[in-house]
């Protein structure tokens, strides 16, 4: 997870809700900024499966 902006994220929050398919981290936000943006992105080819074929995502997804 690359984290632009006043925030980081925190290593030790990484957790595994459902085996190879959902995560949970926590960012936290600099007390530094009173405003501001912070933009959370995945590195490019993230979501692809051992063969690297990429995930498609279905119309009702969140």
């Amino acid at each position: 997870l690359l984290v632009y902006g006043p925030g980081q994220v925190v290593p030790s929050t990484l957790q595994v809700v459902q085996s190879d398919l959902k995560f949970s981290i926590v960012v936290s936000f600099s007390t530094a900024a009173q405003y501001g943006r912070v933009i959370l992105a995945m590195r490019r080819g993230f979501c692809t499966d051992s063969a690297g074929n990429r995930f498609i995502r279905t119309a009702n997804s969140t």
